[in-house]
């Protein structure tokens, strides 16, 4: 029975796709759960990828203007950690959806470099239209101007794929899957950095939008909880440490990999 539950309660609970564009209520806007859950925190990780190894800077924190919560991040040359090579901040409301806290993306800036040009993407939610509005500003003829495209029907959890543990997390899924050893959640990852992401990475789709699936795995023998998630035809492997935070991360069949540095 426990089984059953953890797998239906987010399969059913979260699948009210209009729900995301509902209004929140006052009480619903910054829960005070959600934000100690997710708590100001700055980490540093060794990024590695078929290129090199980088270090990549990650800040989250609540705006207390905006109400926003808001992720920052940076990958920077490892042995000059003020040159910057991609960054990227994205902004999520808190709410509510079927009375389980959540985070509805809001704005997501992506900017790489590419040879020593500058190559921009905007991604902003159209709460009028329900359609993910598109801004490009590069070199390229093909990746300029702006676009519009529809939200995909399905579940009613959308996340960015920058803040993805983060979104996750907001809606108490590990939490629960980690207690009762058993769970998955079908959700939509938004790729930030959207159309240039897709051409760093082989075999991802050429979409803005991918349907994905969280698992709980198991408790590692360090005690790191492990979660696979699967999106594109492929897994990445998603470690967190007790306080459900982001440690560890394996895409292998890109190359991939984060690891958290130990603080001195």
């Amino acid at each position: 029975m426990n089984n059953l539950f953890i797998i239906t309660w987010f399969n059913i609970t979260l699948a009210t796709s209009c729900a995301i564009w509902a209004p929140s209520s006052p009480k619903a806007t910054s829960p005070h759960s959600l934000k100690k859950k997710l708590s100001h925190r700055q980490s540093k990780y060794y990024l590695t990828d078929k290129s090199g190894q980088y270090v990549e800077i990650r800040e989250r924190f609540f705006d207390s203007k905006t109400k926003n919560f808001v992720l920052k991040r940076k990958v920077v040359d490892k042995e000059n950690q003020s040159k910057v090579l991609e960054k990227n901040i994205s902004f999520s409301t808190p709410g509510m959806l079927n009375k389980i806290p959540s985070l509805r993306p809001n704005i997501s800036q992506y900017t790489v470099w590419f040879d020593k040009k500058k190559y921009f993407s905007e991604l902003k939610i159209n709460t009028y239209t329900r359609n993910l509005d598109i801004r490009l500003n590069s070199p390229k003829k093909q990746w300029n101007g702006t676009q519009s495209i529809p939200f995909p029907k399905g579940t009613g959890v959308f996340c960015f794929f920058s803040q993805l543990i983060e979104c996750v997390k907001a809606t108490n899924f590990f939490t629960e899957a980690t207690s009762r050893k058993v769970g998955q959640m079908t959700f939509h990852v938004i790729w930030d950095g959207y159309p240039y992401f897709q051409q760093q990475y082989g075999h991802v789709p050429e979409a803005v939008f991918s349907m994905a699936n969280f698992v709980y795995v198991g408790q590692s023998k360090l005690g790191d909880v492990r979660f696979e998630l699967t999106i594109a035809d492929q897994i990445i492997q998603y470690h967190l440490d007790s306080s459900m935070d982001f440690k560890k991360m394996f895409w292998v069949e890109q190359g991939v990999s984060l690891v958290r540095i130990k603080k001195k």
